[in-house]
């Protein structure tokens, strides 16, 4: 979008494009490490109760985060920028829903899809996904209505497609429903005090990857790699749902889902 921004509107639309897809690239971050957390434990249980209600609630917290950085971010432009960029406001109320399509689709297609072998799908996903946006975006060009805004909404459109899909794999597959009943039966018997506990390490990630940025000890992308490893300390030490015969597995299929998105990109 940044290329298509700049070679079709300027540079100039571009410094409000760039400014909000930093913030969403944040905010993604945050969500992205959550399902990394979880997706050795899903993968090893395959308790689609704990994914469910992590999923609500994480989406949920996604919600709030949208509209309290969308209220705050004028007084933060005004803080440390001039008035100009107050443009990239309307820009951030139609982009910023980016980073909860991209949570949705991450945990659907990681947490569940692959670690139910249906990596398949999730590559054709990709694929569908970014016909889509150049279906938009071709579109938008032949009707003369490129612009800064049209062209974050095709963005948005691409992943919002890009989700429903996932969610559709998702029923299709179906679900275990006497595992569900006795999932949501051992949890109603741990109650909330307990279940809080338990999830406490897993929760202290955002915190981590916010406290690193925002103190200057890292930047977006390095506090990425710091939580991995986060992730790979918790997993093993503390939840110890990941062994370390188990890392090479978790490597090869790694490989196996990846590998072939590098192509794509």
């Amino acid at each position: 979008n940044t290329i298509v921004i700049g070679s079709v509107l300027g540079m100039g639309e571009v410094a409000y494009y760039d400014f909000v897809e930093k913030i969403v690239n944040v905010l993604s971050t945050i969500f992205y490490t959550i399902s990394n957390v979880v997706f050795p434990y899903y993968n090893k249980n395959a308790n689609k109760i704990f994914a469910r209600k992590l999923l609500i609630y994480t989406t949920v917290i996604g919600v709030l985060l949208y509209f309290i950085v969308g209220c705050s971010l004028k007084s933060f432009i005004l803080l440390f920028f001039n008035n100009d960029m107050l443009m990239a406001i309307p820009v951030y109320w139609m982009l910023g829903t980016l980073f909860i399509y991209r949570h949705l689709s991450y945990f659907l297609g990681t947490v569940i899809l692959i670690s139910h072998n249906h990596v398949k799908d999730v590559i054709v996903n990709m694929f569908y996904s970014m016909f889509v946006y150049l279906f938009v975006i071709m579109f938008l060009g032949i009707i003369d209505c490129l612009n800064i805004y049209t062209l974050s909404i095709s963005l948005v459109i691409s992943v919002f497609f890009e989700t429903l899909q996932r969610w559709y794999y998702c029923k299709k597959y179906g679900e275990d429903k006497d595992k569900i009943n006795e999932e949501v039966n051992a949890l109603h018997n741990k109650g909330f005090h307990k279940v809080f506990f338990e999830s406490f390490w897993a929760l202290l990630t955002p915190v981590i990857i916010l406290g690193c940025i925002y103190s200057g000890v890292a930047s977006p992308t390095e506090a990425a790699v710091i939580s991995v490893f986060y992730a790979l300390f918790i997993s093993m030490f503390i939840y110890k749902s990941l062994r370390v015969k188990d890392l090479y597995d978790v490597f090869v299929e790694s490989i196996k889902t990846f590998a072939p998105i590098l192509f794509i990109l």
